[in-house]
Order: structure tokens, then sequence, then C-alpha cells
């Protein structure tokens, strides 16, 4: 039967929207499981199995030396320097007082494999000189300046060698960059295994580094990458980053037995991730002088001198390290301000926090445990403790030797051995809101030497007539109106504490149970670059106290409450979901929370002034209409032909 010009019309505009539905089905799809933006730190493409499969003979050759591009074909080295077909110089033992390659001012593919090169304390095994598309493999070099060096040279690859008992094992210099350092054995190196000097975008992974001076070192560098390496034994430091170094990243090594593991001085703004630290004899992590804006995040750190130690340094980070094991967890000291040490779990220091002689230290959310003290603060001033949970220590917080304007709040401070918190020969320090539970001798001390110190609001349920002992002078236990609660308090008169001091508004334990109500906002989305948009809580307390708001977890708010509304700006967020969540207090130390969440889209989804989802919805329901209508149309042709 013959089919009609308008029945070909007809088939040929049903599999084009057909095609369509399938097209706009695919898209939509894609758009719904397509990913918010993350920071994720990208790992090497190719995970090497160690090799090191040198031959067993090599051929004695004279040192090579290439200068350009045609060099490597006039000098009888095969290959034509492309990609697929480099040149390629292999299997020869080169030994000298100096140098056994020299590569300069080339960028055709070579490769330099199976090579045994042994030179000279002030030449080099492998030296490329502004080189690119180079690449070294599986060659032993030894008893060099530098067993491979590169001096601007970017995009070559060092991977598969052993490199040993050289002055430096690998050098990049003088703006080296985009190169790959892989799966190499560096050993033995006088200096450093590694060495950065004014070289960024350069990736070191999977590398055993031990036994040198240094592991790695960074020095004037921006933008490199210290993943997956085993760094161990090196006689001063497994990774240094120096003057002038910013945005690295040093993550998912394993840095075992080096007096330090990773040094940051003089730098700012690198990030220390995901690594383990273990049995660095004197500290895990240290920030030396004039470190600032680093990171140090999820790593675990056990069984070093000191877990991390901050010294003289400003502005870092401090959040969600395991640090156990350690004779210090975090020791922040010598006029180092304004770090934050914030939800980290700290487990069997002999020390958990020690803050020396410094001032402006933030110890929040972290649970701290199983050590002689929890968190000490020794000459040292204007610092918050706050939020924490400390427990199981001989001792929960100590305050000593003329520390002041300190504040203790908000802590979970139970079950710890001798004193919930110490006050030793200081003054002009804050203890408020705190619940001491259960510590054997009693929930807090303070000693003589130590006067105006102020406590209120705080929940002391400790052995009967243990809650509280005051030695000092001119102490006061209540502020103007709210004292403390007492679990042995009656509810008649003052309390008295043992010794000098007096709460003159005492309170019963357990506190009030009414704690503030507050409304729950709509949760809201807007397109990412677009104003104007903020969250407004509504709470009611007879007795308003303070709020905090988090983002994501993370303090970006706080600031007091007097019973009015409480409206958070939220513009300026860039694509991706996110939680503020408000914590609200009264003045008896109850609190209530509520969480909005925010879902902020790309500004680029919008298709004729609509949204491309809701356009491409509305296509695929008018394509299945109109396939339906032609189908039945061709069937009721059908019939009738």
């Amino acid at each position: 039967m013959r089919v009609s010009s308008r029945s070909k019309y007809f088939q040929h505009i049903s599999s084009l929207l057909i095609i369509l539905l399938f097209v706009t089905s695919t898209v939509m799809f894609t758009l719904q499981i397509s990913p918010t933006r993350s920071f994720v730190i990208e790992e090497p493409a190719e995970e090497l199995a160690p090799q090191y499969s040198f031959i067993a003979s090599y051929v004695s050759h004279s040192p090579i030396i290439i200068t350009g591009n045609a060099d490597f074909a006039s000098q009888g080295f095969l290959g034509s320097g492309s990609e697929e077909l480099p040149y390629v110089i292999e299997g020869y033992n080169i030994t000298t007082a100096g140098t056994c390659i020299i590569i300069q001012n080339t960028d055709v593919c070579f490769v330099i494999r199976n090579c045994l090169l042994i030179g000279g304390i002030g030449g080099k095994g492998i030296d490329l000189h502004t080189v690119i598309n180079g690449e070294i493999r599986n060659n032993t070099i030894s008893d060099s300046g530098s067993g491979v060096y590169l001096y601007s040279s970017s995009d070559n690859t060092v991977v598969n060698n052993s490199i040993s008992e050289n002055y430096f094992g690998v050098h990049l210099f003088s703006s080296s960059s985009n190169n790959m350092v892989l799966n190499n054995s560096i050993s033995g190196s006088i200096n450093n295994g590694v060495v950065f000097y004014s070289s960024s975008d350069n990736t070191v992974a999977n590398n055993t580094i031990s036994g040198n001076g240094a592991g790695v070192y960074i020095d004037d560098s921006l933008t490199n990458t210290i993943v997956n390496n085993v760094i161990s034994g090196n006689v001063d430091i497994g990774v240094a980053i120096g003057m002038y170094s910013s945005t690295n990243i040093v993550s998912s090594n394993t840095v075992t037995g080096n007096p330090c593991g990773v040094l940051l001085w003089y730098c700012s703004d690198n990030m220390v991730s995901q690594n383990n630290f273990s049995e660095n004899s004197d500290d895990g992590i240290r920030f030396g002088n004039l470190a600032t804006n680093n990171t140090v995040e999820y790593n675990t750190i056990t069984r070093s001198g000191t877990g991390v130690r901050i010294t003289q340094s400003w502005n870092n980070t401090l959040h969600h390290n395991i640090i156990f094991g350690n004779h210090i967890g975090v020791h922040a000291e010598w006029a180092s301000s304004n770090n934050t040490v914030t939800s980290n779990t700290m487990i069997g220091n002999e020390y958990g926090v020690l803050i020396y002689s410094t001032s402006g230290i933030e110890v929040v959310h972290n649970n701290i445990s199983e050590s002689s003290s929890g968190v000490t603060l020794t000459l040292s001033t204007d610092s918050r403790v706050a939020n924490n949970n400390i427990f199981g220590n001989d001792l929960g917080v100590s305050i000593t030797q003329s520390s002041y304007n300190n504040t203790i709040v908000n802590n979970n401070i139970s079950e710890n051995t001798k004193y919930g918190v110490e006050i030793i020969e200081s003054s002009d320090n804050t203890v408020v809101y705190n619940t001491l539970l259960g510590n054997s001798v009693c929930g807090i001390t303070i000693s003589f030497t130590s006067s105006n110190n102020l406590m209120y609001l705080n929940s002391l349920i400790n052995t009967e007539n243990k809650n509280a002992g005051d030695s000092g002078t001119d102490n006061h236990w209540n502020s103007s109106a709210l004292g403390n609660y007492w679990s042995d308090y009656t509810g008649t008169g003052v309390y008295e504490i043992l010794g000098n001091g007096i709460d003159y508004h005492p309170l019963m334990y357990p506190p009030e149970p009414n704690k503030p109500t507050i409304d729950s906002p709509e949760d809201m989305e807007y397109r990412e670059g677009t104003t104007g948009h903020s969250i407004t809580w509504t709470p009611n307390d007879a007795s308003p106290s303070h709020y905090v708001v988090y983002r994501n977890g993370t303090q970006v708010v706080s600031d007091s409450w007097n019973g009015t509304s409480i409206t958070v700006e939220v513009d300026n967020l860039t694509m991706g979901v996110y939680n503020y969540t408000i914590v609200v207090y009264d003045a008896m130390g109850n609190y209530t929370s509520d969480t909005v969440y925010i879902n902020v889209q790309s500004s680029t989804t919008l298709l004729f002034g609509f949204e491309l989802s809701l356009v491409l919805g509305m296509l695929s329901v008018f394509g299945v209409i109109v396939v339906v209508v032609i189908l039945k149309h061709r069937k009721r042709k059908g019939l009738e032909s």
C-alpha cells in the first residue's frame, strides 16, 4: 500500500517530537542530579603503584647536553618529539663529577628513562632549564647537588624514580609550574627531599619521602599540592611552608617520625587537611612566626610532643581534627592572637588546650577529655572558652598566673576528678552559663590573690559542700540580679561559699524549665547575585539575654537580645544550600533554636524569562500530547484504509 505524502509528513513530525521528548527529559534529569559547587581537592588522575623496574645493565655514556630541539635528533636519540613518539634517552650509566644530563630551551616531547645517573655534589643528576613536555621515569639518581633540577620549566613529569643521597632530591626553581612529581622514592637528601622556590601550581603525589633534612620545603610559592605521600623519618621537618607562600594544600599524607610534621611560618592562606600525623617528636603541626589565615582541618594527630603548636601567629583556624595521646593537644603561645580552635576532639593528651602568654584565643565546640587539664590559660588575656564538653579530666578549666579578662561560657564541665574550674592568682575573669556536674573535689575554686572574678548563672551539681570555694578577695558570685544554680540551695537567704564568697542572688537547681519560644520562618530560595534577602525571627521570653546565629554550623552572628525581633541578612551567597540556625538564650540560661534552609540557585538557569527546567518540562508534556494525537490519527487512518 502506498504511503501518502501527508502520512510521511506526520511520520516525520512524530519522530522529531519523540527526539525532542528524549532530549528535554535527559536535560531535566541532568539538572536534577547536577551537584552544587563545592571545594574538592583533586588527586592525580592516575594512582601509580611503585615500579622502579630498572634494567639489569646499562651502557656507559658521557654527560649529555641538549641546548635546543634540534639536538635530540642530531645526537642520535630516537623519536620525533611528538606526544605519541617522544625522543628517548634510555639505558645509560652516566657517572661524572658534574651534571649527568642537561636539557635547555626545548618544547618537544622527550623521556629520560631507565638510566643510572651519579653526579657530583656541584652538579645535578638531571638539569632541565626552560623546558616543557619532558618526562623523567624509572631512573636511579644519586650523589648530586640536585637529583632532578627544574629551572623555569613547566609541564614536566618526574615519575617512578629512585632519588637518593643528593643534596636536594627534586628542586623546582624560578617560576617552574604545572610539574608533576609522582610515585618516586626520595631519600637521604642532605637538605630537602622536594623543594619549591618561587614555583607554583605543581603537584607532589604518591611519593615516599624519607630520611631527608626536610621532606618537602615550599618557599615563596603558591598553589602547590602535596597529596597522598608518605613523609617519614626526616631529620628536621616533614613539610615546611615558608616565607611568602600561600594557597598551598597539604592533604591526605601520612606524616610520621619527624621532629615536626608540618611547619608553617611567614606564610598565609594555606590548608593542611585530612592528613595522618603520628610520632612526630616535637610537634605534629607547628605555626611558626607570622603564619596567618591558615586552616588545619580533619587531620588525625597522635603520639607527638604537641599536636598543634601556635607561636607568634594570628587568625588561623583549627577545626574538626582528632588530637589524642600527645603531651599537649593544642598549644597557643607567645603573642598568638585571634586564633580559633573549634569542633575538635581531644582525648588523652596531658594538656588538652594550653594557652600561654597570649590573647584572643577562641576555644569553642570542642570535646576535651582524659587530660590532666582540659583547658589551661596561663599569663593570658581576652580569650573565650565556649560551648565545649570538658569531661573526665583531672582539671576541667584552669586559669592561672595573672590571666585576666577571659570568659568561660556555656560549657559542660563535668566528671573531672579534681576541680571543674580553678582560678589561681588571676583576676577579672567571667565564668557564666556553665554546667558543672560531678566534679569530685569542687565545682569552682578560687585561690588567694585572685580577685574581681564574676560567676553567675552556672549550674553547680557536685558532692555536698563541694560546689564552690573562694579564698580570694572581692570575687562576685552573682550579677546585679542573678546568681548561680546550687544543687544544695534550699531557697531561703543568701548562699555562702566555702571561704570568703557569697552569692546574694542564689537560684535553686534545676533551672526554671520555661525556655524561650520562637517562630519558624519559611525556608527560602533566591537567585545568585540578587539582593534584599533576610530572615526575621520573633522569639519571646520574659528575661531575654542574647542569641547566636550559625551558617552551616559556623558562627556568623552573636549579639545581645532585648526581646524584640531578630533579623539576619543572607545576601551574597554563592549557589548552594545553606542552613541558618539561631540559638536564643534567656537570662536563666535556657535556650531554644530554629533552622531556616536557603537554596541559592544559579543565575543562569533562565530561558525567555522562565526557569529552564520549567520550560523543558512544558515542552515534554506538550510533546507527549502531540505524539498521542498523531498516533491516534495514524491509527484511524489505518482503519479507514
